[in-house]
């Protein structure tokens, strides 16, 4: 199935949870936050979101430095 992810279209198989598809991307979940069709997902609910076909994703990154 089909999301966008920052404007990007992914496929990604059916049951992927959100928490799998940041490990895929290769993002640690405690430095994402992540807009799923215009919600803000807890980090906790991470594990047990489950991505549906044509899900909008925007993830946002902290970044430190001086």
């Amino acid at each position: 199935m089909k999301i966008i992810c920052n404007g990007t279209e992914y496929e990604v198989g059916q049951g992927t949870t959100l928490l799998h598809f940041l490990a895929q991307l290769q993002l640690d979940p405690d430095t994402v936050v992540v807009e799923c069709d215009t919600e803000i997902i807890r980090r906790e609910a991470y594990e047990g979101t489950l991505l549906a076909p044509g899900q909008n994703l925007e993830l946002i990154r902290f970044v430190g430095g001086g």
